[in-house]
């Protein structure tokens, strides 16, 4: 009588087969052949082998596995074999985040790369990524050419089953030369890719001129920031073929498509953990560029180089005379380039000048976006600790975000003044010396400061009336900190209108004054257009072209003040003969 999975069982061997071999016509195979691959339909509970990882250095050493079973479609059109690993350094930390990836011999043949766990699994099980899924990535043609940026990595990972579902291993960051309050911000925005940053330390790890070639249960560095700062990814390699280098068994970011720098790494010590042990590495030699980060792995390449962008961070505190300026290189992604220079900033902060006490920090910030002319805003903060935080480089999210055109950074400058001060002050009032003027007149508006800990001071605005105002007109004038009056732009429909927002963007320490005058302003993709006539302007009917928008002329006043400001106020102006 014939075995009832005998046809399919045969198919899958015969499907395999052909995988192999093309995988071998690709990569020029000193590649696994099909004699050299377990198909996952091949697996059976009890079955035992071996897994390769390193627990120290550069070593790879083995520890053993078997098999407990085989979970069938955990996710959609993966199953996974479920085995029980035993080592003494497994023993005493189960399993541990950086060995995914690891590869997984049963029988002498590969089956897979460890890659699943259960958080606070009181022994060491693991769930194995069948190496079938994995090579077919070695197939997928790049359909983009360059050093490519990763996409956003929304839905990230395969989500557990439930509270206590099985879950990708942790992946360590580890980071070198980041001050711990910004590794601590940085944890909370890497929390959805199950990324967990570790203070560790930065690249060259190994011998001084030793080369760590890569060979399948080797660690392997995804680097993030490399240079005076360093964030470095670490996993196992699984299987590498002619120049093609297969880790994790499960997505990184789930990119896609994408360019990442890859290195070998060097493990200082494995970190046992009850909530979650780990490989404390720093990144080594190079090895080229990840091309492919997919659900089943992530594909690397040794002809590849990644694009990064260089990132310079400058603090001077003119009272005490302490400077510090720190230069990497960072990944261009949507939302972690943001992140890794946010927590990089903090990082330059808190190592020149310790962030505590009262404090004041102004910031200039240059971003050269690829096709336009570089865009420059500025900020300031002030209050206790660290004052600032993501808002410093909060445009740079909204640039490389932009959801019209793309963005891409080519250059980064940030530079940082700091004053170990508050300078910090609320707008109490405000009041005109004459609140009725002539048109062509200027206008002098008082306002009344409370600084911090400080006595009352006033400061006061000039707004020149336009000589063209009717008599009896009156205007609504509104004065506060620059960030609460936003920039007179029309819709930004372009990336080029975009950035010149974020240009008349206003810092926290100006006081701006803002009135709008009788006339019609049209602001055509960007342009300010004043002073048509009514049966131009008709034309324009907002909502027709998103583009075009009718709306009030404004008369602004932006003055600098020496205070981080807060508060608005709204006063009258009378216009008289």
């Amino acid at each position: 009588m014939m075995n009832r999975r005998g046809p399919n069982r045969c198919f899958r061997r015969l499907t395999l087969l052909a995988l192999v071999g093309l995988a071998g016509a690709a990569l020029g195979a000193p590649a696994a052949t099909a004699a050299d691959i377990l198909p996952v339909a091949e697996v059976r509970p009890g079955m035992k082998g071996v897994g390769r990882t390193v627990f120290a250095g550069d070593t790879i050493e083995t520890f053993e596995v078997e098999v407990v079973d085989v979970l069938h479609r955990v996710f959609a059109g993966q199953d996974l074999i479920l085995v029980r690993c035993k080592h003494p350094v497994l023993e005493r930390a189960n399993v541990i985040a950086g060995m995914s990836g690891s590869p997984i011999y049963l029988e002498g043949k590969l089956a897979g790369a460890l890659a699943y766990a259960w958080g606070f699994a009181k022994e060491p099980l693991a769930g194995v990524t069948p190496i079938e899924y994995m090579l077919r990535e070695g197939e997928r043609p790049l359909e983009k050419t360059g050093a490519l940026p990763p996409g956003d990595g929304r839905g990230a990972v395969p989500p557990g089953i439930g509270p206590l579902g099985l879950e990708p291993c942790e992946t360590p960051l580890v980071l070198g030369g980041f001050a711990r309050g910004a590794a601590e911000l940085l944890a909370e925005s890497l929390r959805p890719w199950r990324i967990v940053p570790v203070q560790g330390g930065g690249g060259g790890g190994a011998a001084p001129g030793r080369v760590i070639t890569p060979e399948p249960g080797g660690a392997i560095a995804v680097q993030l920031l490399r240079g005076d700062l360093e964030a470095a990814a670490v996993g196992t390699i699984t299987h590498v073929a002619d120049g093609r280098i297969w880790a994790f068994g499960h997505p990184f970011l789930e990119s896609g498509e994408t360019s990442l720098p890859m290195a070998a790494a060097w493990v200082h010590a494995v970190i046992p953990s009850l909530a979650r042990s780990f490989k404390l590495a720093s990144s080594a030699n190079p090895l080229g560029a990840i091309v492919q980060d997919r659900n089943p792995c992530i594909l690397g390449r040794t002809d590849r180089t990644a694009r990064m962008i260089p990132v310079r961070v400058a603090v001077a505190n003119p009272g005490t005379g302490r400077r510090g300026e720190f230069r990497f290189e960072a990944v261009e992604h949507e939302q972690l380039t943001p992140a890794l220079a946010n927590a990089a900033v903090l990082s330059a902060l808190e190592v020149t000048e310790e962030a505590s006490g009262e404090n004041t920090v102004e910031s200039r910030v240059t971003a050269e976006v690829e096709g336009y002319e570089p865009v420059t805003w500025s900020e300031a903060f002030a209050g206790r600790g660290r004052v600032g935080g993501p808002a410093f480089l909060g445009p740079l999210a909204r640039i490389l975000r932009y959801p019209h055109d793309k963005a891409r950074l080519r250059r980064l400058e940030v530079e940082l003044t700091v004053r170990m001060q508050a300078a910090a002050a609320e707008l109490k009032s405000a009041w005109w010396v004459d609140d009725a003027v002539r048109p062509g007149a200027v206008a002098r508006l008082v306002c009344l400061l409370r600084p911090f800990r400080g006595p009352l001071e006033t400061m006061t605005l000039e707004l020149p009336v336009p000589g063209d105002l009717e008599p009896d007109t009156v205007l609504k004038v509104t004065v506060g900190a620059g960030p609460t009056v936003a920039p007179d732009v029309g819709p930004t429909v372009r990336l080029r209108e975009f950035l010149e927002e974020i240009r008349r963007a206003h810092p926290g320490n100006t006081l701006v004054a803002r009135a709008s005058l009788p006339g019609q302003v049209l602001r055509l993709a960007g342009v300010e257009h004043r002073g048509l006539p009514n049966s131009v302007l008709g034309a324009w009917i907002p909502g027709i072209l998103e583009e075009a928008e009718l709306d009030t002329e404004v008369l602004r006043v932006v003055a600098p003040a020496k205070y981080v400001l807060t508060g608005t106020q709204t006063l009258k102006l009378r216009i008289v003969r």
